[in-house]
């Protein structure tokens, strides 16, 4: 055997004896080694990516504000007069019942009710256009007849075959 070979070989043994050790070690000391996967609050269950960006990116510039933050939150098609605010699309299973425009309402959202677009084809849910305060948007994922919030803020283009 050459020396090289030799020098893995005891290398080897000597990993395998430490992840044994610390495994002993830890079953000794009471420790348990089993993966429990991470569960997921509702807040991250039914945001959409874009609006976690678009709220980090707020709450970052008021925290820092410099001129190039804002022109980015522009460009993209974000409401920048009032970056307490987010307007979203809050997606439901069926058109909003007046007790829950109002509990909205007291929340401090403004809901446009009007706006509602009923589930179509291949998409169980419909929505609404409402403006929420940036610190209500966790609360709001906390309602049972929330499925899902994501942003209203960004640039629309027309859709391929309508140019």
């Amino acid at each position: 055997m050459s020396k090289e070979k030799s020098k893995q070989g005891g290398l080897s043994a000597i990993i395998v004896a430490v992840v044994a050790g610390l495994i002993v070690a830890g079953i000794v000391a009471g420790y348990q080694y089993i993966w429990v996967p991470r569960q997921e609050s509702a807040w991250q269950k039914k945001i959409g990516g874009l609006l976690k960006m678009q709220i980090n990116l707020k709450k970052d510039y008021i925290a820092n504000p410099a001129p190039e933050k804002l022109e980015q939150m522009k460009r993209t098609g974000m409401e920048t007069e009032n970056l307490n605010m987010q307007r979203i699309f809050i997606h439901l299973i069926k058109e909003p019942a007046v007790t829950q425009v109002d509990e909205l309402k007291a929340m401090g959202i403004i809901s446009y009710p009007d706006s509602w677009i009923p589930p179509v084809g291949d998409h169980p849910t419909g929505f609404i256009l409402a403006d929420v305060p940036i610190d209500k948007l966790e609360d709001l994922t906390k309602k049972d007849y929330v499925v899902r919030i994501d942003t209203a803020e960004k640039v629309f283009k027309p859709q391929a075959g309508s140019e």
